[in-house]
Protein backbone atom coordinates (compact mmCIF):
# COMPACT_ATOMS: atom_id res chain seq x y z
CA UNK A 1 0.00 0.00 0.00
CA UNK A 2 1.33 3.35 -0.82
CA UNK A 3 0.42 6.24 0.94
CA UNK A 4 -1.10 8.74 -2.11
CA UNK A 5 -2.76 11.37 -0.68
CA UNK A 6 0.34 13.90 -1.29
CA UNK A 7 -0.49 14.78 -5.13
CA UNK A 8 -1.27 18.15 -4.99
CA UNK A 9 2.21 19.03 -3.89
CA UNK A 10 5.86 18.96 -4.24
CA UNK A 11 5.94 15.19 -2.66
CA UNK A 12 2.95 14.19 -4.89
CA UNK A 13 5.31 14.52 -8.00
CA UNK A 14 7.17 11.67 -6.18
CA UNK A 15 4.37 9.82 -5.63
CA UNK A 16 2.82 9.88 -8.85
CA UNK A 17 6.65 9.50 -10.72
CA UNK A 18 6.73 6.05 -9.12
CA UNK A 19 3.11 4.94 -9.77
CA UNK A 20 3.65 5.38 -13.37
CA UNK A 21 7.29 4.62 -13.41
CA UNK A 22 6.07 1.30 -11.98
CA UNK A 23 3.01 0.34 -14.50
CA UNK A 24 4.28 -2.30 -16.69
CA UNK A 25 7.24 -3.44 -14.51
CA UNK A 26 6.83 -7.23 -13.16
CA UNK A 27 6.28 -7.63 -9.81
CA UNK A 28 4.68 -10.89 -7.75
CA UNK A 29 2.66 -8.78 -5.45
CA UNK A 30 -0.63 -6.24 -6.20
CA UNK A 31 0.32 -2.20 -6.11
CA UNK A 32 -2.53 -0.81 -4.52
CA UNK A 33 -2.69 3.06 -2.71
CA UNK A 34 -4.49 5.21 -0.39
CA UNK A 35 -5.65 8.30 -2.34
CA UNK A 36 -8.50 10.63 -1.63
CA UNK A 37 -11.79 10.62 -3.31
CA UNK A 38 -10.46 14.10 -5.56
CA UNK A 39 -7.94 11.89 -7.20
CA UNK A 40 -9.56 8.28 -7.35
CA UNK A 41 -9.66 9.09 -11.36
CA UNK A 42 -6.27 10.04 -12.11
CA UNK A 43 -4.42 7.08 -9.54
CA UNK A 44 -6.54 4.47 -9.96
CA UNK A 45 -5.26 3.65 -13.75
CA UNK A 46 -1.71 3.22 -12.23
CA UNK A 47 -2.62 0.81 -9.49
CA UNK A 48 -4.49 -2.89 -9.06
CA UNK A 49 -6.43 -1.35 -6.15
CA UNK A 50 -7.34 1.54 -4.43
CA UNK A 51 -8.77 2.29 -0.76
CA UNK A 52 -10.89 5.81 0.09
CA UNK A 53 -9.40 8.00 2.84
CA UNK A 54 -10.70 11.75 2.79
CA UNK A 55 -7.98 12.39 5.48
CA UNK A 56 -5.28 15.60 5.08
CA UNK A 57 -1.59 14.95 5.21
CA UNK A 58 -0.45 15.56 8.99
CA UNK A 59 -2.08 15.63 12.33
CA UNK A 60 -2.64 13.24 14.97
CA UNK A 61 -5.63 11.50 13.08
CA UNK A 62 -3.74 10.19 10.30
CA UNK A 63 -1.85 8.08 13.19
CA UNK A 64 -4.63 6.30 13.60
CA UNK A 65 -6.79 6.70 10.14
CA UNK A 66 -4.04 5.20 7.72
CA UNK A 67 -3.52 2.45 9.88
CA UNK A 68 -7.09 1.26 9.54
CA UNK A 69 -7.71 1.89 5.88
CA UNK A 70 -4.70 -0.08 5.36
CA UNK A 71 -5.33 -2.71 7.38
CA UNK A 72 -5.47 -5.47 4.32
CA UNK A 73 -1.81 -4.31 3.17
CA UNK A 74 1.51 -6.28 3.96
CA UNK A 75 3.61 -3.16 3.42
CA UNK A 76 2.83 0.36 3.98
CA UNK A 77 5.13 3.20 2.12
CA UNK A 78 4.11 6.51 3.52
CA UNK A 79 6.20 8.66 0.99
CA UNK A 80 7.49 11.57 3.91
CA UNK A 81 8.31 11.24 7.47
CA UNK A 82 4.97 11.54 8.95
CA UNK A 83 4.43 7.27 9.14
CA UNK A 84 1.85 5.82 11.63
CA UNK A 85 3.68 4.62 14.46
CA UNK A 86 0.70 2.24 15.27
CA UNK A 87 1.28 0.18 11.88
CA UNK A 88 2.00 -2.92 12.90
CA UNK A 89 3.44 -4.77 9.82
CA UNK A 90 6.25 -4.31 7.20
CA UNK A 91 6.61 -0.52 7.10
CA UNK A 92 9.05 1.75 4.23
CA UNK A 93 9.25 5.41 5.06
CA UNK A 94 10.91 8.05 2.31
CA UNK A 95 12.46 10.43 4.66
CA UNK A 96 13.10 13.56 1.64
CA UNK A 97 15.24 15.60 4.01
CA UNK A 98 15.73 17.53 7.69
CA UNK A 99 13.77 20.42 6.94
CA UNK A 100 11.17 20.12 9.30
CA UNK A 101 13.91 19.17 11.80
CA UNK A 102 16.35 22.02 10.76
CA UNK A 103 13.92 25.07 9.77
CA UNK A 104 10.15 24.32 11.04
CA UNK A 105 7.54 26.70 10.28
CA UNK A 106 6.93 26.86 13.75
CA UNK A 107 9.51 25.88 16.75
CA UNK A 108 6.91 24.00 18.33
CA UNK A 109 6.18 22.21 15.03
CA UNK A 110 9.79 20.72 15.02
CA UNK A 111 9.53 20.01 18.49
CA UNK A 112 6.14 18.51 19.03
CA UNK A 113 5.80 16.79 15.97
CA UNK A 114 8.28 16.85 13.14
CA UNK A 115 11.26 15.52 15.89
CA UNK A 116 9.37 12.53 17.63
CA UNK A 117 7.45 11.42 14.43
CA UNK A 118 10.29 11.62 11.64
CA UNK A 119 12.49 9.89 15.28
CA UNK A 120 9.69 7.08 15.07
CA UNK A 121 9.69 6.86 11.31
CA UNK A 122 13.45 6.25 10.60
CA UNK A 123 13.96 3.71 13.69
CA UNK A 124 10.51 1.78 13.05
CA UNK A 125 10.36 1.53 9.91
CA UNK A 126 12.08 -1.40 8.11
CA UNK A 127 13.78 0.30 5.54
CA UNK A 128 13.95 4.26 4.59
CA UNK A 129 14.06 5.48 1.43
CA UNK A 130 15.62 8.99 0.03
CA UNK A 131 16.76 10.78 -2.85
CA UNK A 132 20.51 11.57 -2.15
CA UNK A 133 23.78 10.52 -1.06
CA UNK A 134 23.83 13.52 0.91
CA UNK A 135 20.75 13.82 2.63
CA UNK A 136 21.26 9.33 3.21
CA UNK A 137 24.24 10.62 5.70
CA UNK A 138 22.46 13.22 7.50
CA UNK A 139 19.60 10.75 8.26
CA UNK A 140 21.95 8.02 9.38
CA UNK A 141 23.64 10.29 11.78
CA UNK A 142 20.82 12.35 13.18
CA UNK A 143 18.48 8.98 14.14
CA UNK A 144 21.51 6.77 14.47
CA UNK A 145 20.83 4.28 12.55
CA UNK A 146 22.60 2.00 10.26
CA UNK A 147 23.71 2.62 6.44
CA UNK A 148 22.33 -0.44 5.73
CA UNK A 149 19.02 0.16 6.17
CA UNK A 150 18.65 3.39 4.35
CA UNK A 151 18.20 3.23 0.22
CA UNK A 152 19.23 6.08 -2.13
CA UNK A 153 17.06 6.17 -4.89
CA UNK A 154 17.37 9.67 -7.25
CA UNK A 155 14.03 11.19 -8.73
CA UNK A 156 12.82 10.88 -12.22
CA UNK A 157 12.09 13.54 -14.57
CA UNK A 158 8.34 13.51 -16.17
CA UNK A 159 8.34 12.72 -19.78
CA UNK A 160 6.97 16.66 -20.17
CA UNK A 161 10.15 17.45 -19.57
CA UNK A 162 12.12 17.64 -22.96
CA UNK A 163 13.90 20.60 -24.87
CA UNK A 164 11.51 22.85 -26.97
CA UNK A 165 12.08 25.28 -29.53
CA UNK A 166 13.24 28.30 -27.92
CA UNK A 167 11.05 31.00 -30.02
CA UNK A 168 8.06 28.58 -29.32
CA UNK A 169 8.24 28.22 -25.86
CA UNK A 170 8.62 31.82 -25.68
CA UNK A 171 5.78 32.75 -27.68
CA UNK A 172 3.82 30.32 -24.90
CA UNK A 173 4.88 32.39 -22.15
CA UNK A 174 4.51 35.22 -23.43
CA UNK A 175 0.66 35.08 -24.20
CA UNK A 176 0.43 33.29 -20.64
CA UNK A 177 2.41 34.97 -18.33
CA UNK A 178 2.79 38.34 -20.61
CA UNK A 179 6.79 38.08 -20.17
CA UNK A 180 8.24 38.95 -23.52
CA UNK A 181 12.02 39.11 -22.91
CA UNK A 182 14.57 36.59 -21.71
CA UNK A 183 14.22 35.72 -18.21
CA UNK A 184 15.71 34.20 -15.02
CA UNK A 185 13.45 31.39 -13.59
CA UNK A 186 13.38 30.52 -10.22
CA UNK A 187 11.24 27.84 -9.26
CA UNK A 188 10.15 26.79 -5.39
CA UNK A 189 8.35 27.98 -2.76
CA UNK A 190 9.49 31.13 -0.54
CA UNK A 191 10.49 29.19 2.88
CA UNK A 192 13.39 29.85 4.26
CA UNK A 193 15.60 26.79 3.12
CA UNK A 194 14.60 28.32 -0.52
CA UNK A 195 16.70 30.79 0.25
CA UNK A 196 14.68 33.29 -1.57
CA UNK A 197 16.45 36.48 0.26
CA UNK A 198 19.86 35.80 -0.88
CA UNK A 199 18.71 35.59 -4.15
CA UNK A 200 16.76 38.60 -4.20
CA UNK A 201 20.16 40.70 -2.97
CA UNK A 202 21.90 39.19 -6.06
CA UNK A 203 18.97 40.36 -8.47
CA UNK A 204 18.71 44.11 -7.27
CA UNK A 205 23.24 43.31 -7.45
CA UNK A 206 22.30 42.46 -11.43
CA UNK A 207 20.04 45.33 -11.79
CA UNK A 208 22.60 48.07 -10.23
CA UNK A 209 24.79 46.78 -12.82
CA UNK A 210 22.68 46.83 -16.13
CA UNK A 211 20.73 43.89 -16.39
CA UNK A 212 17.29 44.58 -17.18
CA UNK A 213 16.01 41.10 -17.63
CA UNK A 214 13.43 40.36 -15.48
CA UNK A 215 13.10 37.73 -13.10
CA UNK A 216 10.24 34.87 -12.61
CA UNK A 217 9.74 33.26 -9.81
CA UNK A 218 6.84 30.12 -9.95
CA UNK A 219 5.63 29.19 -6.73
CA UNK A 220 5.33 32.07 -4.15
CA UNK A 221 2.44 35.05 -3.82
CA UNK A 222 4.11 38.61 -3.82
CA UNK A 223 3.03 39.09 -0.07
CA UNK A 224 4.97 36.06 0.74
CA UNK A 225 8.43 37.80 -1.14
CA UNK A 226 6.82 40.85 0.92
CA UNK A 227 7.15 38.72 4.22
CA UNK A 228 10.69 37.68 2.68
CA UNK A 229 12.11 40.57 2.03
CA UNK A 230 10.39 42.40 5.26
CA UNK A 231 9.38 45.29 3.33
CA UNK A 232 6.74 46.52 1.63
CA UNK A 233 8.04 47.36 -2.02
CA UNK A 234 9.05 44.22 -4.71
CA UNK A 235 12.52 44.55 -6.02
CA UNK A 236 11.98 46.07 -9.82
CA UNK A 237 12.10 43.43 -12.60
CA UNK A 238 10.68 40.52 -10.09
CA UNK A 239 7.51 38.51 -11.54
CA UNK A 240 5.64 36.59 -8.97
CA UNK A 241 3.38 33.91 -10.29
CA UNK A 242 2.37 31.15 -7.79
CA UNK A 243 1.31 28.27 -9.78
CA UNK A 244 1.27 27.50 -13.40
CA UNK A 245 -0.34 24.27 -15.19
CA UNK A 246 1.63 20.82 -15.69
CA UNK A 247 1.18 21.67 -19.22
CA UNK A 248 2.76 25.38 -19.26
CA UNK A 249 5.88 24.42 -17.05
CA UNK A 250 7.88 22.98 -19.68
CA UNK A 251 7.75 25.88 -21.70
CA UNK A 252 8.57 28.22 -18.73
CA UNK A 253 11.79 26.12 -18.26
CA UNK A 254 12.53 25.68 -21.77
CA UNK A 255 12.16 29.80 -22.51
CA UNK A 256 14.37 30.77 -19.79
CA UNK A 257 17.86 31.72 -20.25
CA UNK A 258 18.64 30.49 -16.78
CA UNK A 259 17.25 28.89 -14.14
CA UNK A 260 18.79 29.86 -10.65
CA UNK A 261 18.29 27.54 -7.21
CA UNK A 262 19.89 28.87 -4.42
CA UNK A 263 18.51 26.18 -1.60
CA UNK A 264 20.32 25.64 1.57
CA UNK A 265 18.62 22.26 1.93
CA UNK A 266 17.41 20.25 -0.54
CA UNK A 267 16.74 16.41 -0.68
CA UNK A 268 16.97 16.02 -4.43
CA UNK A 269 16.62 19.48 -6.27
CA UNK A 270 13.89 18.28 -8.78
CA UNK A 271 13.99 21.62 -11.06
CA UNK A 272 17.67 21.49 -11.14
CA UNK A 273 16.72 18.15 -13.16
CA UNK A 274 13.89 19.02 -14.87
CA UNK A 275 15.11 22.24 -16.33
CA UNK A 276 18.16 20.58 -17.51
CA UNK A 277 15.66 18.14 -19.33
CA UNK A 278 14.29 20.94 -21.37
CA UNK A 279 17.58 22.38 -21.99
CA UNK A 280 17.90 25.06 -19.61
CA UNK A 281 21.42 26.36 -18.02
CA UNK A 282 21.36 25.27 -14.70
CA UNK A 283 23.36 27.76 -12.06
CA UNK A 284 22.82 26.31 -8.30
CA UNK A 285 23.96 25.81 -5.01
CA UNK A 286 27.05 24.02 -3.66
CA UNK A 287 24.81 22.90 -1.09
CA UNK A 288 23.52 19.59 0.25
CA UNK A 289 22.13 17.01 -2.47
CA UNK A 290 22.27 19.53 -5.77
CA UNK A 291 26.07 19.06 -6.83
CA UNK A 292 24.66 15.28 -6.94
CA UNK A 293 21.83 16.32 -9.37
CA UNK A 294 23.74 19.19 -11.18
CA UNK A 295 27.11 17.27 -11.53
CA UNK A 296 29.20 18.55 -14.05
CA UNK A 297 26.64 20.27 -15.88
CA UNK A 298 25.91 23.03 -13.64
CA UNK A 299 27.52 26.49 -12.22
CA UNK A 300 27.76 26.83 -9.05
CA UNK A 301 27.98 29.49 -5.91
CA UNK A 302 27.72 29.74 -2.42
CA UNK A 303 24.19 29.66 -1.60
CA UNK A 304 24.81 32.89 1.65
CA UNK A 305 27.06 34.57 -0.39
CA UNK A 306 25.29 36.79 -2.99
CA UNK A 307 27.80 38.57 -4.76
CA UNK A 308 29.21 35.39 -5.75
CA UNK A 309 25.99 34.26 -7.02
CA UNK A 310 25.61 37.51 -8.89
CA UNK A 311 28.73 36.74 -10.49
CA UNK A 312 27.64 33.65 -11.34
CA UNK A 313 24.31 34.08 -12.85
CA UNK A 314 25.76 37.12 -14.93
CA UNK A 315 28.56 35.05 -15.99
CA UNK A 316 26.31 31.97 -17.45
CA UNK A 317 23.21 34.71 -18.38
CA UNK A 318 25.49 36.87 -20.87
CA UNK A 319 28.07 34.20 -22.05
CA UNK A 320 26.65 32.59 -25.33
CA UNK A 321 28.96 29.75 -25.65
CA UNK A 322 29.20 28.85 -21.84
CA UNK A 323 25.38 28.64 -22.12
CA UNK A 324 25.17 26.07 -25.23
CA UNK A 325 28.07 24.15 -23.51
CA UNK A 326 25.81 23.87 -20.17
CA UNK A 327 22.76 22.72 -22.65
CA UNK A 328 24.01 20.20 -23.88
CA UNK A 329 25.86 18.96 -20.73
CA UNK A 330 22.92 19.48 -18.58
CA UNK A 331 20.77 17.24 -21.50
CA UNK A 332 23.14 14.69 -20.58
CA UNK A 333 23.22 15.08 -17.04
CA UNK A 334 19.18 15.01 -16.75
CA UNK A 335 18.47 11.85 -19.04
CA UNK A 336 20.37 9.96 -16.28
CA UNK A 337 16.99 10.40 -14.19
CA UNK A 338 14.16 8.00 -15.39
CA UNK A 339 10.80 7.42 -12.86
CA UNK A 340 11.08 4.05 -14.59
CA UNK A 341 14.18 3.55 -13.18
CA UNK A 342 13.53 5.10 -9.77
CA UNK A 343 9.82 2.66 -9.34
CA UNK A 344 11.83 -0.16 -10.28
CA UNK A 345 14.28 0.63 -7.09
CA UNK A 346 11.16 1.21 -5.21
CA UNK A 347 9.45 -1.97 -6.21
CA UNK A 348 12.68 -4.02 -5.23
CA UNK A 349 13.11 -2.53 -2.20
CA UNK A 350 9.57 -3.53 -1.39
CA UNK A 351 10.40 -7.12 -1.97
CA UNK A 352 13.17 -7.12 -0.02
CA UNK A 353 11.53 -6.15 2.65
CA UNK A 354 8.18 -8.13 2.01
CA UNK A 355 10.52 -11.28 1.73
CA UNK A 356 12.89 -10.46 5.09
Amino acid sequence: MVDARWIHSGIGSYVTGILRGSAGQPRDFDLTALVRPRDLESLKPLVDRVTLLDLPIYGIREQFQVPWSSRGADLLHVPHYNAPVAWPKKLVATIHDLTHLLLPRRRLDGVLYARPIMTASARWSDHVITGSQHTKQEIVRTFKITEGKVTVIYHGVGEQFVPQDEVSAMSKVTDELKIAEPYILFVGNFRPHKNVKTLMCAYERLRRSGLTSPLLTIGGTQSELQSVLRREELIDGVVCIPRVGADLLPSVYAAARLLVVPSLIEGFGLPVAEGMACGTPVACSRAASLPEVGGEAAEYFDPLDAVEMCAVIERCFSDLKRRDRMRKSGLLQAAKFSWRESARMHLDVYRAVLNN
